[in-house]
């Protein structure tokens, strides 16, 4: 008798629950989307994230091409680390207004968060291009510059940021103070040399080393690297799409096919992934 009453009780939540939804959809439904918005907005607002990603997507269901609405999805999605689903948001409303410094900062924070150090830079910097004084710009690069250890990018960055916010004060002051004068891509070489001395199977060295080694346009260095920290660590799938990329500018399509097809099966909604192997396709003549 006890097991039947809580079979009951779960079946009467179970309806509950469904009811729930229900009325929440066909509320959802009977809004305007500016009611939607405001919701998503004052959700976004109050940190509620999913909520709010919730009552913009519904939004955006009913005005597709809802500029602001759009964009405050796609930081929402940042926030909760769904960065494929942010970098869609920020790759559209680019698209209706692409001199808008906002946007590209966006665009390149997300960037960076999928280790496309290269792309979020030129992202950044066209940050900058369309308004010199976005703080965020400035710092953001300073931060990506001090990560890649390059401290005399890193500190021209934080200056700058400095100047516009003199309260602001960067992470890691003290050692781009005593290194920015060296020669930074050397110093940062050498110091994942080390790390790759004490530790051969560090994938991440590895990877670092091989972004400087772009950097500094030593492609085939960069290729072998991208190599090891795949031997090294295989979860770093976004060394498939910078070897691929290498590829892809040397022309050599069937090994940058080989990579994209590897890096998409893992990110499926990268645009740029997308549109290198839309190219790479049409070059091989696959369908």
């Amino acid at each position: 008798m006890a097991k039947i009453k809580l079979l009951q009780a779960c079946n009467l939540k179970y309806f509950l629950a469904l009811q729930i939804i229900f009325l929440t959809n066909i509320f959802s439904f009977s809004q305007s989307a500016s009611d939607l918005f405001n919701k998503g907005n004052t959700a976004f607002e109050l940190a509620n994230y999913q909520i709010s990603i919730q009552y913009l997507s519904d939004a955006i269901a009913k005005k597709p091409d809802w500029e602001k609405a759009i964009f405050i999805r796609g930081k929402a999605y940042l926030e909760i680390g769904d960065f494929n689903s942010a970098l869609d948001d920020f790759n559209k409303v680019s698209g209706f207004n692409p001199h808008e410094a906002e946007y590209m900062y966006y665009k390149g924070r997300t960037e960076w968060r999928l280790n496309r150090m290269k792309v979020a830079i030129m992202d950044l910097e066209k940050a900058l291009e369309y308004n010199i004084n976005h703080f965020g710009a400035h710092q953001t690069l300073g931060d990506l510059y001090l990560e890649l250890r390059i401290y005399s990018r890193a500190k021209e960055y934080f200056d700058k940021a400095v100047a516009l916010n003199p309260s602001f004060v960067p992470k890691g002051l003290n050692k781009i103070t005593a290194q920015h004068n060296k020669e930074d891509y050397q110093e940062a070489m050498q110091e994942f040399n080390r790390e790759i001395e004490v530790n051969s199977k560090n994938g991440e060295a590895y990877f670092n080393r091989a972004i400087l080694k772009e950097l500094t346009f030593d492609y085939e260095g960069a290729y072998s690297d991208f190599s090891k920290s795949l031997l090294a660590d295989t979860s770093l799938k976004i060394a498939h799409y910078y070897r691929a990329i290498i590829k892809f500018n040397q022309k050599a399509f069937i090994p940058a096919y080989e990579d994209l097809k590897i890096y998409l099966k893992r990110y499926p909604t990268d645009p740029e992934a997308q549109r290198h192997m839309i190219e790479v396709k049409k070059q091989l003549k696959i369908k």
